[in-house]
């Protein structure tokens, strides 16, 4: 057994960096494969305790790079289900940009 203790919040750091990749290399198509990805990664972040995600700024990036798998998931998830507020987000894309940056930073 290895006597190296795992640090629970860089742990979640490089979970949250890891799944902002996938959602962020997930291809602009309105392909069915691609919006359950999508979901699955949102899905991820929203259960991540320990560190906050950039939820929003991924939303906000989302809709500006890659509006064809954005719109399609939108569509696709009912007004019940909980990421359906998540499509609801607004915001400005450079402030987004730079926030991720910086929280993708901080997390390597």
């Amino acid at each position: 057994m290895s006597n190296m203790a795992v640090n629970p919040l860089a742990e979640k750091r490089r979970e949250c960096r890891e799944v902002i990749s996938s959602i962020l290399n997930t291809p602009d198509s309105d392909d069915q494969r691609h919006i359950k990805q999508l979901l699955s990664g949102l899905n991820q972040l929203l259960r991540v305790r320990v560190v906050v995600p950039p939820t929003s700024e991924i939303m906000v990036k989302l809709e500006a790079t890659k509006p064809k798998l954005y719109h399609a998931t939108r569509l696709a998830i009912p007004r019940n289900n909980p990421l359906y507020m998540l499509f609801q987000l607004k915001g400005d894309v450079t402030l987004a940009d730079e926030r991720l940056s910086t929280f993708l930073r901080e997390c390597s």
